[in-house]
């Protein structure tokens, strides 16, 4: 594929990076394109793993209820959304492409806004 190429050759490790943002089944199980986003991101992802592109995964982990802001709460639950009883499983938190544990690093964060967080 002539487009996998010219990105190999555009790729340079010393100044990219890649971060896979919240690609997790919990919201890639919701969007209409599913298929055909998933097959192009792994094919970016394949070539960042080829050209030794650092790659970074965030990854939402929710906070318990118990500790979410009465203030989230009230607000969520004004917009229609009531987290009792609806903790996410194992499956929809888990990465819909997996990350290569050894090479790969991955943030884990508790919202969507990943610039809010100091690495």
């Amino acid at each position: 594929m002539i487009v996998s190429e010219l990105m190999l050759l555009s790729l340079d490790p010393s100044h990219t990076a890649l971060v896979v943002w919240d690609v997790q089944n919990m919201l890639i199980n919701r969007i209409f394109n599913k298929e055909e986003f998933t097959s192009n991101l792994s094919l970016v992802i394949e070539l960042a793993r080829k050209t030794t592109v650092p790659t970074f995964f965030t990854r939402i982990q929710r906070i318990p209820i118990r500790f979410e802001s009465s203030a989230r709460i009230y607000t969520f639950n004004k917009l229609g959304f009531d987290r009792k009883g609806q903790e996410p499983t194992e499956e929809d938190i888990a990465f819909t492409i997996k990350p290569i544990q050894q090479t790969e690093i991955v943030i884990d964060k508790h919202t969507q806004r990943f610039y809010r967080h100091r690495l």
